[in-house]
């Protein structure tokens, strides 16, 4: 959802320095090519997966988009968000995997 790129852009800048990694992974934009031309349009600044199989959609059980995945250092998921979340929403989820 494009509504909630510039709530994931504003937290990777807050979290990247206590160790959070985000990882946008994109099944329902088309090509890489495609993907690609959104992100310098919206001057991204982190990278972004491009599943066009929709592989990991079907792994991780995630047919709606925005979906956010919350993975600690040990790779479980500790939380999971489906559709959009506003973004104090995903600061307090953000705040309390950093603190794991």
């Amino acid at each position: 959802s494009l509504q909630t790129v510039p709530i994931i852009t504003e937290l990777k800048k807050k979290y990247e320095s206590q160790g959070l990694v985000i990882l946008p992974v994109y099944v329902n934009s088309g090509s890489v090519e495609d993907v690609e031309y959104l992100r310098s349009g919206l001057k991204l600044n982190y990278p972004l997966i491009v599943s066009e199989n929709k592989d990991v959609a079907k792994t991780y059980e995630s047919l709606i988009v925005p979906s956010v995945f919350l993975i600690d250092r040990e790779g479980r998921i500790t939380k999971k968000f489906v559709g959009y979340k506003n973004r104090s929403v995903l600061d307090q989820a953000f705040a309390e995997l950093a603190s794991l």
